[in-house]
């Protein structure tokens, strides 16, 4: 509801503005944001999201952006685009055949970090520091202590 008021909102302003959706790891049963530094978004809540963005904003790929919110006019959607960092392999696996099925471009963003193979990101390192209580979790801010 008040996500669809919001868009309301924004197409009546006369703002000639876009957004970019930034994404990380999507998919599966999705994470628990209350234990892990980065979880998943479950795999039902991005296609709810594919949903709503479809239905409620033009969606161009990113490199179109600047350009779709230049001409952007009062009472056009606002232009968004859906972005995904980091090359996981959970974005072939499981973002890419979702964003088949609505029909959503997106523009992934490779930052080469497994060219010569699997490598952990930092916040990957992070976690397992955390899990193996070489971190204290309230040294995280937003990781709770059991």
């Amino acid at each position: 509801m008040l996500a669809a008021v919001t868009c309301r909102l924004a197409r009546a302003s006369s703002a000639r503005a876009g957004i970019a959706v930034v994404y990380h790891r999507v998919g599966g049963k999705g994470g628990d944001s209350r234990l892990e530094i980065l979880a998943a978004l479950s795999g039902d809540s991005f296609a709810r999201q594919l949903r709503h963005l479809r239905r409620h904003y033009r969606l161009v790929p990113a490199g179109d952006l600047l350009e779709a919110a230049r001409n952007r006019r009062r009472w056009q959607r606002f232009p968004a685009s859906v972005t995904f960092d980091d090359d996981l392999a959970g974005h072939v696996q499981q973002a890419l055949p979702a964003l088949q099925r609505a029909g959503v471009p997106a523009t992934f963003f490779l930052g080469g970090t497994s060219l010569n193979g699997p490598s952990p990101f930092w916040w990957e390192d992070l976690q397992r520091a955390v899990d193996g209580r070489l971190v204290e979790p309230d040294a995280v801010p937003h990781v709770p202590a059991d």
